[in-house]
């Protein structure tokens, strides 16, 4: 799968460019987010903007953030946390100060260094 970044681009763009990145058709695309292909080549071509419901559905399939298909933020345009007891969690660290974050990063590097070891003694 191809790269995307696009930093100063439009929204149509940007759904263009993750298209295009999935070696997706338009068609494709409209298939998966149950959107016709004229409406699909409207975004691409910022004639027409997607609604809430249909930039959720896009951000999704594309699976970045509806931050970065928006406004091309690309601090969260790659972080999809799936398992909603783990994102409240990274929530939660927001409020936590600096040395306890760290703390816990350590923890958490100790622990994937562990599986990863014992994963290729496995192997």
């Amino acid at each position: 799968m191809k790269k995307a970044v696009i930093k100063e681009a439009t929204l149509g763009q940007r759904i263009k460019q993750l298209r295009r990145a999935k070696d997706w058709s338009q068609e494709q695309l409209g298939g998966k987010i149950d959107i016709h292909i004229q409406t699909i080549a409207r975004y691409e071509k910022d004639a027409m903007i997607p609604t809430a419901t249909v930039l959720k559905k896009l951000a999704e399939a594309f699976g970045v953030s509806i931050d970065y298909l928006v406004f091309g933020d690309t601090d969260s345009a790659g972080i999809r946390v799936q398992n909603k007891d783990l994102f409240k969690r990274f929530q939660q660290l927001d409020r936590m100060k600096p040395d306890e974050i760290k703390s816990l990063i350590d923890m958490m590097d100790v622990y994937i260094q562990n599986k990863t070891a014992k994963e290729a003694l496995v192997a």
